[in-house]
């Protein structure tokens, strides 16, 4: 039974029950399963007064009919008539955990996002619920233990890497002990953040802060943050993916040579009604307008504020577009940054572009910058373009003018523009948008700021804000 208690399923919410299970049969291995359950109960109803239900919807443990210690001889006679097997139960194999045994209907007051056993059509062959083994229905009794509340709903975690899985269990379980034992646990420990976007990105920062020796940079992990409720007739999950290839990315981008850059660039995103960003030499704040007076805002504040960096990001979209506003926003205020290796950081592992392209747009960006006299017009050139046709004769233009030059090599080769540049289906005009960030750092670093046109082209506008999930 101990072995099906503590399996891994692939289901976030029976594997987090799972490593709730083992962190208190490491402290106390003396104790059999129902102890644990009566331990665990006494902290839901006395503890905790049985707030528990945006997880357990009319259970034992959170109907209003019980009060008390009634609660938890409900809760230990319903998992006892489990452990003996006198509950109601059929025979076949467990729709979780998939091993042959006797089985019990789960449904919302038993389990997480389940069909209720009034609605049979939620259930193959009309069954009264989900048909489940003692061990997965055991489990789930566990999972608040382990559980955060993101905002007004509850978050869990579910990644390739099971040692990730509990490492994000038991920061939570030894806080709500923490809490428990100086009397200041009411519930569900409540995260600082609001949004589960911040709140993936942050615990993925933790992972690679203090485990990073346990974590090879040959492991592909991935974090998916599964965020809901099972509250009533409002029961709903969404579910948030870090991807391999963006933990590999965040990986790389939090090291020394790129922290700090990636830091001022992410920083100036968020976003707070009355907010302004002022960057500082190592740490950035918001003034916040508050009446008549302005408030400063540091990061441990800001960083619960929605960011939509994050947000993109785990969609899976794009934020190039967010790297090229934030170049001609530092460039037209005359400051000097270094955000190139960044995009080109990101461009290779979430995009997929070849080094050769990359570099070959450094050189592209270099030749634009070489004549004082001619970068002014060229900037201005580059800007302007809003379509294809218009950028492939503004590199012909580039080509032309590096042979007046007699440059000893061409600017551009036949073999680099139809194999770096604008392969087949490659997009032609993302090209563009690197050339550009590649030239405001370049221009920035000379300190040539005389050199932005006077009049910006509505692409450099910074993007819209994305409010998808709840600010601060």
């Amino acid at each position: 039974m101990i072995k099906e208690l503590l399996q891994r399923s692939g289901d976030p919410f029976e594997d987090t029950g799972a490593w709730v299970i083992e962190i208190l049969r490491q402290k106390d291995p003396e104790k059999d399963i129902l102890a644990h359950i009566e331990y665990v109960a006494k902290i839901y109803a006395l503890d905790w007064d049985a707030k528990l239900h945006t997880i357990f919807h009319n259970s034992k443990i959170t109907h209003h009919s019980r009060q008390g210690m009634e609660k938890i001889e409900a809760a230990l006679g319903f998992y006892k008539s489990l452990l003996d097997e006198t509950a109601p139960h059929t025979e076949g194999y467990c729709r979780l955990l998939g091993q042959k045994s006797k089985l019990f209907p789960a449904g919302r007051d038993n389990h997480i996002l389940c069909g209720s056993g009034t609605f049979i059509n939620f259930h193959h062959a009309f069954q009264p619920g989900v048909m489940l083994s003692k061990e997965a229905l055991i489990r789930i009794f566990f999972v608040p233990l382990g559980a955060v509340m993101v905002g007004n709903l509850i978050a869990v975690i579910g990644s390739n890497q099971a040692k990730i899985e509990k490492w994000f269990v038991q920061e939570n379980y030894d806080e709500n002990i923490k809490r428990l034992a100086n009397k200041s646990s009411e519930g569900i420990l409540s995260s600082e953040f609001k949004n589960p976007a911040n709140a993936l990105f942050n615990f993925a920062e933790k992972c690679l802060n203090r485990y990073a020796d346990q974590l090879s940079e040959d492991e592909p992990v991935e974090i998916n943050l599964y965020h809901f409720t099972n509250y009533a007739d409002k029961a709903e999950i969404t579910l948030h993916c870090f991807s391999a290839p963006l933990f590999k990315f965040y990986r790389k981008v939090l090291n020394s040579r790129y922290k700090r850059e990636w830091a001022r660039f992410v920083n100036s995103h968020y976003r707070n009604e009355n907010a302004t960003f002022e960057e500082g030499l190592t740490e950035d704040h918001f003034l916040v307008k508050e009446k008549k007076e302005f408030k400063t805002v540091g990061g441990e504040e800001f960083k619960t504020w929605s960011n939509p960096i994050y947000n993109t990001l785990l969609r899976g979209e794009d934020i190039l577009k967010y790297f090229k506003a934030w170049s001609a926003g530092q460039f037209k205020a005359q400051k000097r940054f270094y955000i190139t290796h960044v995009v080109h950081l990101y461009q290779t592992f979430l995009k997929g572009m070849r080094e050769e392209t990359l570099k070959k747009i450094e050189a592209i960006a270099e030749f634009i910058v070489s004549d004082p006299n001619k970068r002014k017009q060229r900037l201005g050139s580059l800007r302007s373009i809003g379509n294809m046709a218009a950028f492939r004769r503004y590199l012909l233009e580039l080509i032309r003018s590096n042979v007046e030059e007699k440059a000893e090599k061409p600017l551009i080769s036949l073999r680099e523009y139809v194999t770096y540049l604008f392969p087949d289906g490659a997009p032609g005009m993302e090209i563009r948008d690197l050339l550009l960030i590649s030239v405001y750092e370049k221009l920035s670093e000379a300190q040539a700021f005389d050199d932005l046109p006077e009049e910006d082209e509505a692409p450099e506008t910074e993007p819209e804000s994305d409010f998808s999930t709840s600010p601060n």
